[in-house]
């Protein structure tokens, strides 16, 4: 039961259904992600939203393990290639690019860590991506928001050709290096690819 009697707002990290979120959400004349125009550019960590916004609500966010976010962002119509695959030595390369590259900053924010959405010193409700529809709708319950229903939505194409295992060595020690504390954090295990 929630007992803080603050409206429900979500932080929406890049490639953690966040746009189904949003989607249910705006069904029930709820404003999360992209229709909540006090947040601003809805991927921007949220670290850096005003602390009066962020005293203002509680918030829920979705983390995912940091292989298949990365993955999920080169299929991305806006951080990726959307459809054109190419070779998956391009699709290290690019990945590998991209990490690199990342930015905090509108427009982009594909790419960024995790972590930099959570604030120790507000409410926040932390979803996990590989188990979203229970705490979804235990959180839902939670606020009495049960009519907000789910539906999948951007979720890769049956066609795409790669995996996690197609990662190179390079890019699987970039993703454990760069995304250390979202491992740590969140509790996902790490792949050695010098086994």
């Amino acid at each position: 039961m929630n007992t803080s009697n603050k409206e429900l707002k979500f932080i929406h990290i890049t490639k953690t259904a966040g746009t189904s979120i949003e989607n249910a959400g705006i069904k029930q004349n709820i404003k999360w992600g992209r229709f909540h125009k006090e947040y601003g550019f809805w991927h921007i960590p949220f670290i850096k939203i005003d602390k009066q916004i962020r005293d203002k609500y509680d918030w829920f966010l979705i983390v995912r393990n940091p292989y298949t976010r990365i993955l999920s962002e080169y299929y991305c119509k806006w951080g990726g290639v959307s459809n054109f695959y190419m070779t998956v030595t391009y699709m290290n390369s690019y990945l590998i690019r991209k990490i690199k590259n990342r930015s905090e900053e509108f427009p982009k924010c594909h790419y960024v860590e995790q972590y930099k959405y959570v604030d120790d010193t507000s409410k926040i409700h932390i979803l996990r991506f590989e188990n979203l529809e229970k705490e979804f709708y235990d959180l839902m319950k939670m606020y009495n928001l049960e009519n907000v229903i789910l539906e999948k939505t951007n979720s890769k194409p049956a066609s795409a050709p790669y995996t996690v295992n197609d990662f190179s060595n390079e890019l699987i020690d970039l993703i454990n290096d760069v995304y250390d504390k979202d491992f740590k954090l969140f509790g996902y295990d790490k792949i050695n690819p010098h086994k």
